[in-house]
């Protein structure tokens, strides 16, 4: 499975490409008949022809393959910023490597509105990103019992239970006005909230737009400016 994606990696398509792929290998099929005609025309001829294009296109593509500093491989290349340890890092496939920590404005959370009804502490929170953010992830480190998603026209948001009580927010479409969640929970209870907010491109790197070792590749973290910070909601 892990040289399958690599392959879609390698070669800049996305996973829906395979798709056209099977279409594509069942219209090739509809033409067998058509091959069995040339084949019974030409005799073997046909069939050795093809053989030998193989090889020689197999034989000039293994040896004119490869990676270079024009040609480097595609990678899910992004610039991550960590607002509560002050550090950045460019991140790939390969994992991370700490670099020059650049300023960003960091995500803000902030507490709305918090009640209790039926022995249900019911907060809702405020969340806001740089004016450059596109979407926003929000993790909840337990202690929630259920989230609902509310924003501004235009923006749409998923909640999804990972495992007990850990959530997690996928918000995309986010635009200055930013997005609220009403958040449900036991009377005193405290939580960590971590945002990270995406903005597409790259920061400058000594002029070149990004590190000339690798360039970004397809998946929706590739080309992007992530910052994030973590919260705590108190009793």
């Amino acid at each position: 499975a892990s040289m399958i994606e690599q392959i879609f990696v390698v070669f800049g398509i996305f996973v829906e490409v395979g798709g056209v792929l099977v279409i594509l290998g069942l219209m090739l099929t509809m033409m067998l008949p058509v091959f069995n005609e040339i084949f019974k025309t030409t005799g073997k001829l046909a069939v050795w022809s093809s053989i030998s294009v193989f090889v020689v296109m197999f034989v000039v593509g293994h040896f004119t393959s490869g990676f270079s500093e024009k040609k480097p491989m595609q990678t899910y290349l992004s610039y991550y910023l960590n607002a509560d340890e002050g550090k950045g890092y460019w991140r790939t496939r390969r994992g991370s490597e700490e670099t020059t920590l650049l300023s960003y404005e960091s995500p803000g959370l902030k507490i709305t509105s918090d009640t209790t009804v039926s022995n249900i502490r019911v907060l809702r929170l405020h969340c806001s990103a740089r004016k450059e953010a596109i979407s926003m992830r929000v993790a909840f480190g337990g202690g929630v019992n259920d989230i609902s998603v509310i924003g501004p026209a235009g923006g749409r948001g998923n909640d999804n239970r990972t495992r007990g009580n850990f959530f997690t927010v996928d918000y995309a479409g986010l635009d200055s006005a930013g997005f609220d969640l009403v958040v449900e929970t036991e009377p005193g209870n405290s939580f960590d909230v971590t945002l990270t907010d995406r903005s597409l491109g790259l920061p400058l790197d000594g002029g070149k737009g990004y590190r000339s070792d690798e360039i970004p590749g397809t998946g929706p973290m590739a080309n992007t400016i992530q910052v994030t910070k973590k919260f705590q909601v108190g009793n």
